[in-house]
């Protein structure tokens, strides 16, 4: 497991648009002693190699350009565990594990 060598801390990326939860999972993984959040957009965060975990905010909807962004991610970065924020679409969550996403959380999920 890739461990920031300065702080202890599993390096874990958000890719969230939305400020307000943005903020809230920042909030989450600081709160945790073994996360450090990592804050960026898709080139920045695939760049940063001792990045264990990614989180990546799908919003709402059927947008055929979110399978494609995880399958992106997955193939850019095999070993980057993906954690999929998204709409509670059963068809959505299989099309986005099926992609490479390792696991999936409703938008609407509490902390």
């Amino acid at each position: 497991m890739k461990i920031n060598s300065k702080t202890g801390k599993i390096r874990v990326g958000l890719m969230v648009h939305d400020p307000l939860r943005l903020a809230g999972l920042s909030c989450i993984c600081s709160e945790l002693p073994h996360l450090e959040p990592v804050q960026g957009d898709y080139t920045t965060l695939l760049a940063d190699d001792s990045l264990r975990f990614i989180v990546v905010d799908l919003g709402t909807g059927k947008d055929p350009k979110r399978v494609e962004l995880i399958r992106r991610i997955h193939d850019a970065r095999p070993d980057l565990h993906q954690i999929v924020l998204g709409d509670e679409d059963d068809e959505l969550v299989i099309d986005d594990i099926i992609e490479g996403a390792r696991a999936y959380l409703d938008l609407s999920a509490t902390p």
